[in-house]
């Protein structure tokens, strides 16, 4: 049964009507309120509340929904609905891109009333202040929200596909170290505990993430076959599997690496039996007493060392791009590259550092045409 609300309008100063109706949401079960104001008498209020009680009573919620719901609702049972489908680790990021982003500056729109102009401004002023690919996943969670609320049928369609996500003329460059950088890191990296300078030198030399390095242990290197399996990764929640079927692979190590680690196995040998409160554990990266290492701890090592060595900011995703950027820039076929990194398709890694492949391609073309001229053709 509907309320009736007689109240002042703040303009006109005249007396108008409101209707407020209590109805169950279908999808989540909970009591829910439809209320619509400005009404000049009582009975069109009334007209206007039986209304929408008739499609209430004949179970077309479609009407209510489609023009109450909010963003900031929908997205609250989207998550009470796949939340539990989610990994933990995905279901925390989208709660933090949701709740430190979207729900804040869009959360009050009513869902089918945000306009695509409305969302565009909101996109723009998130790329005046992040990374284009920081925005772009920003507004993947938000298309997969909205996805859902079209097959509920609480708003028709998805009118904030195809939305514009770029920074212009400023094209966003991957973040990666010269050849000068990498010894001049690796020159202060060596002043550091041992620990913290073999975290950065496993990562420049294999293109590990992060949370693959935190969850290596020394079952996955063969020593023997210079041989390092990457089977899972690990954060503060605990050990995950790859984050794609391609992640689960078996790279390489040269020379200089089997022996670093060799010395650093070595080293954490000697630590076992000169300190009692040792933890022992078999992962690769613990520091002096046996401690594996949190997630945000490489994060640390990178910016004090960043910092010591005058090289700018950047983290650990840095060392992985580099780690590619150098094996292109040494000759290594782009296939290659892709497998040792784990990326899904090749055209990701032909996408992600296409500078470099194309600096390869303008040298392979002055090859082609020094051997043409030199042959006479």
């Amino acid at each position: 049964m509907a309320s009736i609300r007689k109240y002042k309008n703040k303009n006109s100063k005249k007396y108008m009507y409101e209707y407020r109706i209590k109805y169950v949401d279908p999808v989540t079960g909970k009591v829910r309120e439809k209320s619509k104001r400005g009404f000049a008498s009582k009975k069109e209020a009334e007209l206007a509340a039986a209304e929408v009680e008739k499609k209430l009573f004949i179970g077309d919620v479609d009407v209510v929904k489609s023009s109450d719901i909010t963003v900031k609702d929908w997205i609250e049972q989207y998550l009470e609905l796949y939340g539990s489908q989610l990994r933990e680790t995905t279901l925390k990021t989208r709660k933090t891109r949701l709740y430190n982003h979207i729900i804040p500056e869009l959360g009050n729109y009513k869902l089918q009333k945000l306009t695509r102009m409305q969302y565009q401004k909101f996109i723009n002023k998130k790329l005046d202040a992040m990374k284009e690919s920081t925005v772009k996943s920003l507004h993947g969670t938000f298309m997969t929200i909205v996805n859902k609320a079209v097959e509920h049928g609480i708003i028709d369609r998805n009118k904030f596909q195809g939305i514009s996500i770029s920074k212009g003329n400023e094209e966003e460059k991957i973040k990666f170290l010269t050849k000068e950088e990498v010894e001049k890191l690796l020159m202060v990296a060596k002043t550091f505990e041992f620990d913290e300078y073999m975290a950065v030198f496993i990562l420049l030399r294999t293109g590990l993430r992060k949370g693959e390095l935190l969850a290596l242990t020394w079952d996955d290197i063969d020593f023997d076959n210079k041989l390092m399996t990457i089977n899972k990764n690990r954060n503060h929640l605990g050990i995950f599997p790859p984050k794609t079927k391609k992640s689960n692979r078996v790279i390489s190590m040269d020379n200089k690496l089997t022996k670093e680690l060799k010395r650093f196995q070595l080293w954490q040998a000697k630590n076992k039996l000169q300190f009692g409160r040792y933890q022992f554990n078999n992962y690769v990266m613990v520091d002096r007493y046996g401690v594996p290492y949190h997630e945000w701890k490489i994060n640390r090592i990178l910016s004090d060392m960043a910092e010591k060595a005058n090289l700018g900011k950047f983290g650990p995703h840095a060392l992985r791009h580099t780690h590619a950027v150098m094996l292109l820039e040494s000759g290594v076929d782009i296939k290659t590259v892709s497998d040792r990194l784990g990326h899904t398709k090749i055209n990701m890694t032909a996408d992600v550092y296409l500078h470099v492949s194309r600096k390869q391609e303008d040298e392979a073309v002055l090859k082609l045409e020094k051997y043409l001229d030199s042959s006479g053709g």
